[in-house]
């Protein structure tokens, strides 16, 4: 029944997209082929993401495609190609920061951590809090299904991106790097915490 009705949910959403187009005078022709293009893109990533509500994504669907149709006026090919890279933006395979030639380091979630970690990398305090993340890993590594140790020495060692630390690892997307990355983070200030000249690292 679930199915049935998520089915008749999404042909009512594809109903509606396709007269938003038509109101709007797009032409037949390319109505199809920008949902050809976002619905191939979208079904081929490994990983297509979703709105918990089905109310929001129809919501989020017609104001892009509305914005697709707009783009028509303009030029259909640059609409086109407008579909494809917004249906990989919905997909944890893009990492926003590889499509520009620099990143602002500052505006991470974890800089603090990261600040700290290079400034102490070759002191005892983070020597000793590698053995416990080890042990973390050892412990929870099948439960999380998480190499916390690799992701750890990826992230705050090597400075990879998500996107790098996906391919390097069995995580799926950019939410089970944050997942993994939260865990770490946690564990690490709940160690600085057990030391008395350490306070909480900020993130």
């Amino acid at each position: 029944m679930k199915n049935i009705k998520s089915r008749l949910f999404n042909i009512f959403e594809l109903m509606l997209i396709i007269i938003i187009g038509l109101s709007m005078k797009v032409p037949v022709q390319e109505i199809i082929f920008l949902l050809i293009i976002f619905m191939v893109v979208r079904k081929n990533s490994n990983n297509p993401m979703h709105y918990k509500s089905p109310y929001l994504c129809m919501l989020w669907t017609i104001l892009i495609f509305t914005s697709f149709y707009i783009l028509t006026y303009v030029n259909p090919i640059i609409a086109m190609l407008g579909a494809g890279f917004a249906a990989l933006v919905v997909t944890g395979n893009a990492d926003v920061n590889d499509t520009f030639m620099f990143s602002n380091d500052d505006e991470s979630k974890y800089r603090e951590m990261k600040k700290f970690i290079q400034e102490n990398r070759d002191t005892e305090i983070i020597k000793e809090y590698e053995k416990i993340i080890k042990i973390l890993n050892q412990k929870y590594e099948k439960r999380y299904k998480i190499d916390f140790y690799k992701v750890f020495i990826l992230e705050f060692y090597e400075r990879k991106t998500f996107k790098q630390i996906i391919e390097e690892t069995n995580l799926k997307d950019n939410k089970e790097v944050t997942k993994a990355l939260d865990i770490i983070s946690m564990s690490f200030n709940t160690y600085l915490q057990t030391k008395n000249e350490y306070g909480e690292i900020a993130i």
